[in-house]
């Protein structure tokens, strides 16, 4: 009994001794408003998780999931509010959307909120407070997991909060699109904006055009050499580098970012950088002439769709059709940037549709 009496008279002293700082404070990004407070809130194997609906609980999970990783606890998610020891949401129409208001005191932690994103904010902020062991692969002992009492009220400044990942030129495992959506939700960001397209590698299924990830979703190794110092690639050769995604795999991952408040905005290239789809179907060209799948650097870019020719414009539609179907985004990036029009010049069938029209 004595050993329980002093272990609990420990952990208290602790609480109330530590004094943080500012400077002991790195929130990213930092909150529009923070009050520092003396004192501290301590997680331990009994610390709840309240929740004020069912649709919750997987807000948690981040920490919960870690506290387990590196403790061994299993801590519990429940709607009883205990006396003490807990972090709590509570629903609040007055805060704008995704904003939240998190209060720390040495007895426990309530988030404030419209909904559950501003709730997955303040875990996340929750998140950066804690000492940096909290992400830890490996078990951590030792370790007093206290955050400081303060009140932070905090709100995104802007509504786009974007990262660009070019999977494209260097190709990305879905496994690490997932861990790059738990990044930006970590950083409080809403935006994965996904280059699927470009001359070095088509990266999306499209069910119409197999030839698209057959062909264009590979070129062949050069990867131990200077970008720009690739030797051009010749029609026949296989490509081995490259990889591509399945509309199911791609429709998961819009799935599980929706859960992160991260909408994945896809990028099909045109006019330009499109040289994989014209190594896949050359008739998409003016010139309709077969070419490799580039390895590296293309300059100037004059393989370019062709503006003059009708299937070009069914393609396009076709490929389009299918991605909205996959990507319930507003938007699709489409590019439309350096496309050297030295082929349309020369083009009947361009040329053709510059005439006037009677």
């Amino acid at each position: 009994m004595l050993v329980i009496i002093t272990t609990i008279f420990s952990c208290n002293n602790n609480q109330e001794n530590k004094n943080f700082t500012e400077s002991d404070i790195a929130i990213i990004p930092k909150p529009a408003k923070l009050q520092l407070d003396k004192g501290a809130f301590q997680f331990d194997k009994n610390t709840q998780f309240i929740v004020a609906n069912s649709s919750q609980k997987e807000i948690y999970r981040v920490l919960i999931d870690k506290f387990k990783n590196i403790s061994s606890w299993n801590l519990e998610v429940s709607e009883k509010v205990p006396k003490d020891n807990f972090v709590q949401f509570i629903i609040d129409d007055n805060i704008e959307d995704e904003g939240y208001k998190l209060v720390v005191n040495s007895t426990n932690v309530t988030i404030s909120s419209k909904g559950n994103t501003g709730f997955m904010y303040g875990i996340e902020t929750l998140r950066q407070l804690l000492p940096v062991e909290i992400e830890s692969e490996n078990a951590v002992s030792g370790k007093d997991w206290l955050i400081p009492n303060l009140t932070i009220e905090d709100k995104p400044r802007y509504k786009y909060r974007g990262l660009m990942l070019d999977v494209s030129r260097h190709f990305f495992e879905i496994d690490y699109l997932m861990k790059t959506i738990d990044r930006l939700a970590m950083l409080k960001m809403n935006v994965l904006h996904l280059h699927l397209v470009d001359d070095q590698g088509w990266r999306i299924e499209i069910k119409k055009y197999p030839k698209l990830t057959e062909v264009g979703a590979w070129r062949v190794d050069q990867e131990d050499k200077h970008w720009d110092g690739r030797r051009k690639t010749l029609p026949n050769e296989k490509g081995t580098y490259g990889g591509f995604y399945t509309q199911k795999q791609l429709k998961d991952l819009v799935a599980y970012a929706a859960t992160k408040n991260i909408e994945i905005i896809p990028e099909i290239e045109m006019p330009a950088h499109v040289s994989s789809a014209i190594a896949a179907y050359p008739e998409l060209s003016c010139l309709e002439k077969p070419i490799g799948v580039p390895s590296g650097g293309v300059w100037p870019i004059t393989d370019i769709y062709c503006a003059g020719k009708e299937h070009t414009f069914e393609f396009l539609e076709n490929v389009l059709l299918e991605v909205m179907g996959i990507f319930p985004s507003k938007y699709i990036h489409v590019g439309g940037d350096e496309a050297t029009k030295t082929n349309w010049a020369k083009c009947a069938d361009c040329k053709k549709e510059k005439e006037p029209k009677v």
